[in-house]
């Protein structure tokens, strides 16, 4: 008859990691795990600030454009005592009477807006946005947003910057052109 050999574990060699060793490892993973967490958050918010920017410029841009062709169009203009609004003189190219820079409830941000209908005086809430509300003062110590150059009466000058609160509160600010040239 044979005989079962019952070898003890205490006589096993030990496999495996010291507690020690695994603190170690654990240590060393989790200081690689918060440095590729922190480049990619730092990355994402980058992105995400550049994204922001882009198309803060884009909107800008596209604002400006609407404005050339508007202001391309009449022979005269006028600007309102409060420098907010232009009252164009309409001609059968354009029917836009009047541009509007418009703040949101009383806040610091403002848009264009167009109306065919009124001019400045008597201008309703029917008329059309041309752009998001994205535009600040500039100059804070001016009163007009609008100002016609005294040296060229055919220059609008903006006392405007375009600007974006993102989500995460940063602001992206983007200095708008000093002003635009009516043509005739």
């Amino acid at each position: 008859m044979k005989r079962n050999k019952y070898i003890p574990s205490y006589n096993l060699p030990l496999t495996g990691f010291s507690l020690p060793e695994l603190l170690i490892y654990m240590a060393l993973f989790s200081l690689i795990g918060t440095f590729i967490w922190s480049a990619m958050s730092s990355f994402y918010v980058t992105q995400y600030r550049i994204n922001a920017l882009q198309t803060l410029t884009n909107e800008t841009n596209l604002t400006l454009r609407k404005l050339r062709v508007v202001l391309a169009q009449p022979p005269q203009f006028t600007i309102n005592e409060e420098g907010n609004c232009i009252d164009l003189v309409t001609t059968e190219s354009s029917k836009i009477k009047s541009i509007l820079l418009k703040n949101k409830d009383g806040g610091d941000y403002y848009a264009f807006f167009t109306d065919t209908n009124y001019e400045c005086s008597s201008i309703g809430e029917d008329a059309a946005r041309i752009s998001d509300y994205i535009f600040v003062k500039r100059d804070t110590d001016k009163e007009k947003l609008l100002i016609v150059d005294g040296k060229n009466p055919k220059y609008i000058q903006f006392n405007l910057n375009s600007k974006s609160t993102n989500s995460d509160l940063t602001s992206a600010i983007l200095t708008l052109n000093q002003g635009l040239w009516m043509s005739h």
